[in-house]
């Protein structure tokens, strides 16, 4: 019975999650987008607790399981957010010193024109 209801459970998260992820990524305005996205890690996270919960070996009853798939996805929800927020400030680090270094070469380029002239 716990085979059914985790295949069911997993299979279930898994689609509803593609389902949001295709959406997030064809709307188009950007409060959509990061709705559909939020909705998606959440989603994500959820399936990624039922599938660990599926393997986990005290998952022996119905109960037990969902029991597990709730203790699985607190731990894939705070994951999914490390993740996403490393992202963010890669991204941010990336973005600035890549300005950075476009305004430093503008500069080394005008210095160069200047003596020449």
């Amino acid at each position: 019975m716990v085979n059914q209801v985790a295949f069911g459970t997993v299979t279930s998260l898994g689609l509803i999650t593609i389902a949001s992820a295709v959406k997030a990524a064809s709307v188009v305005t950007t409060t959509a987008a990061v709705g559909y996205a939020i909705l998606g890690v959440g989603l994500a996270s959820a399936s990624i607790g039922s599938m660990t919960a599926w393997y986990d070996s005290s998952s022996t009853d119905v109960k037990s399981y969902f029991r597990n798939v709730r203790d699985h996805s607190g731990i894939a929800v705070s994951g999914m957010v490390q993740l996403i927020a490393q992202t963010m400030i890669q991204t941010i680090i990336q973005m600035t010193t890549q300005g950075i270094g476009i305004r430093v070469s503008e500069k080394i380029l005008r210095s160069f024109d200047g003596q020449k002239a």
